[in-house]
């Protein structure tokens, strides 16, 4: 099934407020798997391609194993170091401004840093997640098999402005942290932070440190290109009965429709893939909550069983569900609409009927008008297959992305 885009409108503004720009990308920018980035599986289940009359671009794909879906084609990590290089920290300073230091002198009073502490905690949008976590690791020996009440040396991948660092050192703990982004190391060690700029592709950096008790990582792992290698250099930080901590979107909110334009998520995982992944390197999940995202507690150990078989189909039935609207309106000029990735409502242009809707779920703030984009265009069926992805058809000579 092919959607001939005719008039397309991407956001102007992205979550972080940072401006977003439509991308034309050469082939040669551009790489292919071989395969699942989890499982190796060679057949995937193509759900998306965008293509023009002479090129192809990003294509997402689901593994029908581990219930991964990832992008099959998308741009080389040349071009995502560059994206966050520029991108990341557009609108950031590096100057340390009087008002921001004289905050932080007040704060290391004791009393009064024992209360910024309480509001850190409060606000902080994963801490209840964390200390759930954290409180029944090192008490419920049910639960890991075994207790380990000595998480001291904690190392957080992708530290960003260090607040979950002040989290865990408000814990008792002596985290340290690692960014890419020179603004953001310098603005941690400002507070007093223990932080290093590494990149997240070279992790041996920080060898030294390590071993560490707990690792963690919030909100990176669906960026990285090279999940192997990426995983690889954890484990050589870690030792047996290190825990490690992923907080990952909710594979309900990164809803595939979405996906098709946004390079920037490499992959939506589901808690099958996300453990798949995990056992190939010796941790096993031992506990997860799922909120608007997904947070999963695992152990490395020889002691506990690496066996995960939950599985999880709802993201990609979800889809078929569009799929399936969108089959009866052949021949009719239709419009897909999507508010960021929390919302997507399909509507027949000729009749005004709304014949597609998927919500997260999940009370959330509205989206403006500058973070809305959708797609319309007139729906044509491939009679060659009988099942194909939605392939959406663009004029013109490159295919578009927005970053």
């Amino acid at each position: 099934m092919e959607l001939h885009v005719k008039r397309v409108e991407f956001p102007t503004i992205g979550l972080k407020k940072q401006p977003l720009k439509i991308t034309y990308l050469g082939d040669a920018s551009y790489v292919t798997r071989p395969g699942c980035p989890i499982c190796a599986m060679s057949e995937t289940q193509a759900l998306s391609q965008i293509r023009t009359a002479n090129q192809k671009g990003l294509e997402v794909h689901f593994c029908s194993e581990c219930e991964h879906i990832f992008f099959k084609r998308h741009p080389h990590a040349a071009w995502y170091a560059a994206y966050y290089e520029t991108h990341q920290d557009v609108n950031t300073t590096q100057q340390i401004s009087f008002a921001r230091r004289l905050k932080r002198y007040l704060r290391n009073k004791p009393v009064i840093q024992d209360l910024w502490w309480r509001r850190l905690r409060a606000r902080h949008r994963s801490a209840d997640a964390i200390c759930a976590m954290l409180r029944e690791a090192v008490t419920d020996a049910n639960l890991l098999y075994f207790a380990r009440p000595d998480i001291r040396k904690v190392l957080e991948i992708g530290c960003g402005f260090g607040e979950t660092l002040h989290l865990f050192r408000g814990l008792g703990m002596s985290p340290v942290g690692i960014d890419a982004s020179p603004k953001r190391i310098a603005a941690c060690r400002a507070e007093g932070l223990n932080a290093f700029e590494v990149p997240l592709s070279n992790l041996c950096a920080i060898g030294d440190l390590g071993p560490f008790d707990l690792i963690t990582s919030s909100h990176v792992l669906e960026h990285i290109v090279d999940l192997d290698q990426h995983l690889t250099q954890i484990s050589k930080l870690a030792h047996d009965g290190t825990y490690l901590y992923f907080e990952v979107p909710n594979a309900s909110q990164e809803h595939v429709f979405s996906r098709g334009y946004d390079p920037v998520h490499v992959h939506v995982f589901s808690l099958r893939s996300l453990g798949c992944l995990l056992s190939k390197f010796g941790f096993t999940i031992i506990r997860v909550i799922q909120d608007q995202n997904t947070h999963v507690m695992a152990i490395r150990s020889n002691r506990v069983s690496s066996f995960f078989g939950y599985r999880e189909t709802e993201s990609v039935a979800l889809y078929e569900r569009g799929l399936s609207q969108l089959r009866e309106n052949i021949g009719q000029t239709v419009r897909i609409s999507y508010s960021s990735a929390y919302q997507t409502i399909m509507t027949n242009l000729t009749t005004g009927e709304e014949f597609y809707r998927h919500s997260i779920g999940f009370t959330l703030k509205d989206m403006p008008a500058s973070s809305h984009y959708c797609l319309e265009g007139v729906l044509q069926q491939d009679q060659s297959a009988s099942r194909r992805p939605l392939v959406l058809q663009h004029s013109g000579d490159q295919a578009p992305i927005y970053s």
